[in-house]
């Protein structure tokens, strides 16, 4: 996982354009009705019931679940793990340390997020990680963009192959779509929450990158 040592303009633009584009969506959330939202969403897609929060029939919902789950705790620990392990195995120490820091530097901003940036945010900075109530911005977007994204650059870093590391890049951006919008679909989130969490994950990605090319080449 070797980076360029030299900054470049795309180092420092696109983490602050992250800034620009997560603070938006935060001022837009805050402006817009939720109830709004779900009358709009209901009245594209339906709703699955009477009773219920999501959109669609009840095999839509099931869908996205199980899209949603690619960005859950439980996957993420499973695949983290595998990695971890992939890498020790080849004795890959370097881009391991790496792959460390970007994931737990990634979950401590979330946490960070979360806590800031929510106005019913719990007495406790801990309580984040167990509180249902803490939308934005959305932890699913963000850590599925940070991990696949961490994950296809590994697999792709030393192959020549142009069309398979092409295919494995495009698929890494597709599944990171797919969740952000399954979380909107299931109505765990807003737009603006699942884009601000986007983001959020770009400017990890790019944050570490210049940390790596700083104090880590």
């Amino acid at each position: 996982m070797d980076f360029p040592k030299k900054f470049s303009y795309k180092d420092i633009f696109i983490p602050f354009l992250c800034i620009i584009i997560f603070l938006v969506m935060y001022f837009i959330s805050n402006a817009i009705n939720p109830k709004d939202y779900v009358n709009f969403m209901g009245g594209i897609f339906g709703f699955t019931n009477k009773w219920s929060h999501t959109y669609g029939p009840a095999w839509f919902v099931n869908i996205n679940s199980d899209i949603s789950a690619l960005g859950g705790p439980t996957l993420f620990i499973l695949i983290i793990s595998f990695v971890i392990s992939m890498l020790f195995v080849q004795y890959r120490y370097k881009t391991l340390s790496k792959f460390l820091i970007t994931i737990l530097g990634s979950v401590i901003f979330l946490f960070i997020l979360k806590y800031v940036f929510n106005s019913n945010r719990p007495h406790q900075f801990f309580d984040v990680v167990i509180s249902n109530d803490l939308g934005f911005p959305s932890g699913h977007a963000l850590m599925s963009l940070v991990l696949f994204y961490t994950i296809s650059f590994i697999t792709t870093n030393r192959m020549h192959d142009i069309s398979l590391r092409s295919l494995i890049n495009y698929s890494a951006i597709i599944i990171i779509i797919l969740i952000g919008l399954s979380r909107v679909l299931v109505g765990a989130h807003n737009p603006e929450e699942v884009i601000a969490g986007w983001s959020a994950g770009i400017f990890c990605i790019y944050s570490t990158n210049l940390l790596f090319k700083r104090y880590l080449h």
